[in-house]
């Protein structure tokens, strides 16, 4: 009986720990998005003063960039899109990369 209060009480907290970790982050967890850009595009996103404020990119290869961020995954395609829109909107790739269908 007691094994299971403590059980109870234990899933309650992490429950409220997640919860208030949620309620302060404005919008959510950080979540970690790959940018897939054609290979001639010599411009870095961290160099693009809106898309370095929106997350800190790491270079993945030539092309593809990885970085965290708290704005949603339609609101970084847009960011991206307007940052680089001498790019066809076809050849811009943004992706939640634990989304199941990244990468395709």
């Amino acid at each position: 009986m007691l094994f299971n209060l403590f059980l109870g009480l234990t899933g309650a907290a992490v429950i409220v720990y997640f919860t208030m970790k949620a309620w302060q982050a404005p919008n959510g967890f950080k979540a970690t998005y790959l940018i897939t850009l054609p290979e001639n595009i010599q411009v870095d996103p961290s160099e693009i003063a809106e898309l370095s404020k929106a997350a800190k990119w790491h270079k993945i290869r030539d092309g593809q960039f990885k970085g965290e961020s708290k704005i949603s995954e339609e609101a970084l395609r847009k960011l991206v899109s307007e940052a680089y829109s001498d790019v066809p909107e076809k050849d811009i790739k943004v992706y939640n990369a634990y989304s199941g269908y990244f990468g395709m």
